[in-house]
Formats: C-alpha cells, structure tokens, sequence
C-alpha cells in the first residue's frame, strides 16, 4: 500500500496492538476490519522502489563522501575524528 495511502500502515499497527490486546476471538472484528480496508485500498511500491535504488546506488558506491562539516568529530567511532 505504501504512500498511497498513508493512513494504512497507522490502521496495521492499531490492529495488531488490538488484537495483542483483546485476543481471539475477539480480534477477528479488528483483523477482518483491517483487512477489508487494506485490500480496498489504493497500492503503490514508490517507497519501496526509492528504497531498492538507493540501496543500489550505495552498493554501486555510488555516493559521495559525507562533508567534514555534516561529521561529529565527538563521536569516537569516527576514524577521523
């Protein structure tokens, strides 16, 4: 479902904290509820196609160098610093 509809990934975590909550078979309400919503919902992958071609470009090292004014210099795993 992604960015189409941005209201579908609260409604997911409210219900598998009501079902952790009440239990079954009580629960069902809330899954088939979310269920119902979700399969009607519009669906786009942006996210995670954006995810997949970041992660490429870095795997690729497609990247530049973080600039030294963006470093903590504090931070004692940086080898610089």
């Amino acid at each position: 479902i992604g960015l189409a509809d941005p209201e579908a990934l609260p409604l997911a975590i409210a219900t598998q904290q009501a079902v952790e909550f009440v239990g079954l078979p009580e629960a069902r309400i809330a899954l088939a509820h979310a269920t119902a919503y979700m399969c009607r919902t519009p669906k786009s992958r942006e996210a995670y196609d954006a995810l997949n071609a970041a992660t490429e470009k870095i795997e690729m090292e497609q990247t530049k160098r973080v600039p030294e004014r963006l470093k903590n210099k504090h931070f004692p795993v940086n080898p610089e610093g």
